[in-house]
Parts: structure tokens; sequence; C-alpha cells
């Protein structure tokens, strides 16, 4: 059980989709052409940028 709930959290944490570090929490933004990207606090500021719209 121990081993199962160790994987489980570790799958929780994603990487970001500009710079693939795993902090942790992330703010997901819509693109222009409509798809999804997770960026860390870090990467904010691109989002910011271009003008990407937070879901």
């Amino acid at each position: 059980m121990d081993r199962h709930r160790k994987a489980k959290q570790s799958a929780a944490i994603q990487p970001c989709s500009s710079c693939r570090k795993k902090n942790g929490k992330l703010i997901f933004y819509a693109q222009d052409d409509g798809s999804v990207v997770g960026l860390c606090k870090d990467c904010k500021v691109k989002a910011k940028k271009r003008d990407m719209m937070p879901l």
C-alpha cells in the first residue's frame, strides 16, 4: 500500500510546458490556437507577454 501511495503522489506533479521543471502547482493557459498549456510561476511572465488567457 505504501508503494501505491507514493506512486500516486509523484504522478500528480506535472512538468511545466515551457521549462519542463516539476515545480508543483501549475497555472493553465489557453493559447491562440486553442491548445492548453500548464506553466509554473517562473514562466508566468511568458504567458502575460503572449496575452494568454488563464483557465
